[in-house]
């Protein structure tokens, strides 16, 4: 309504994420009353560009096609992302504007002294390989085989291993069949502050980040997940557990950084026993 009422100010549209599908590959039921559309004036918009408007009331569709025909440029985290929202896009007229309008561009590292803001209390064993994580968890995205690679150490191995988890939802760590085996080697935090946050990525050996797993159907997996770019600007090593083909996969990660496969159990326990054999390796 803002573009309509101000036609020559310019629009960009970001897409973080698929709007119409779910992260399970389905698409967002919710209706739009197209009343609506009349009544603000995007069907005389949408006319005056010469489209047809669409017969279709779901809002998440919406949401898209609007930025599609009315923003002056689009931007999308990475390209599998804009290429499974133009697979899915029903309408070939909009498909073309998208794909026209598209710009890729991956959210934007910090800049440096933004690490530095702040200096927040939080206590690291010495001896031991610190393992950072932060974020929610979803049913495509967890710490379940994370904790189960944990327990599968052996006991010498675990011992040398923390790992420590920033989150909204420390139930669901401590519900993971394998947390209690593995609750010593394990510091569950609330989430902090962004600035606390971006100080506290510095301290630790690796950082961990993980895929969600992909249930979109004719596209790889579309998500580049938004953390990555302030784990990145911290310099420090990334643990990162990827889909085949994904962003994640794709991104080019800091010097000592380790890659392990969604699903492969055996390759994330290797990847646990290589950082402890790099802490002893250097003295720890």
């Amino acid at each position: 309504l803002c573009k309509l009422g101000n036609p020559h100010a310019a629009w960009t549209a970001e897409f973080s994420d698929p709007l119409l599908m779910t992260s399970r590959g389905r698409p967002r039921t919710a209706r739009l009353d197209r009343r609506w559309l009349t009544r603000h004036g995007i069907a005389e918009a949408f006319a005056a560009r010469g489209l047809a408007v669409p017969d279709d009331d779901r809002l998440f569709f919406w949401a898209e096609a609007l930025p599609a025909v009315l923003a002056d440029r689009l931007v999308f985290t990475n390209a599998n992302q804009l290429a499974c929202m133009l697979h899915y896009q029903p309408v070939e007229a909009l498909r073309g504007l998208m794909n026209r309008k598209a710009r890729i561009a991956p959210q934007p590292q910090p800049p440096a002294n933004f690490y530095d803001a702040r200096q927040p209390r939080y206590a690291l064993e010495p001896d031991v390989i610190n393992i950072g994580y932060f974020g929610s968890f979803y049913k495509v995205r967890g710490l379940g085989e994370v904790v189960a690679a944990l327990a599968a150490l052996p006991d010498s191995l675990r011992q040398k291993i923390r790992l420590h988890v920033f989150t909204e939802q420390p139930g669901k760590v401590k519900q993971l069949a394998a947390y209690k085996a593995v609750a010593p080697s394990v510091r569950l935090n609330a989430f902090v502050g962004y600035l606390d946050f971006l100080a506290l990525l510095r301290r630790f050996d690796y950082l961990l980040v993980n895929d969600a797993v992909s249930q979109h159907q004719g596209c790889g997996n579309p998500y580049r997940p938004s953390k990555l770019s302030d784990y990145l600007g911290s310099g420090r090593p990334v643990w990162a557990i990827c889909e085949d083909n994904s962003p994640l996969a794709q991104e080019e990660l800091p010097p000592g950084s380790i890659r392990t496969g969604v699903g492969q159990a055996q390759a994330l326990a290797a990847a646990l026993k290589l950082m402890v054999a790099r802490l002893a390796g250097a003295g720890g």
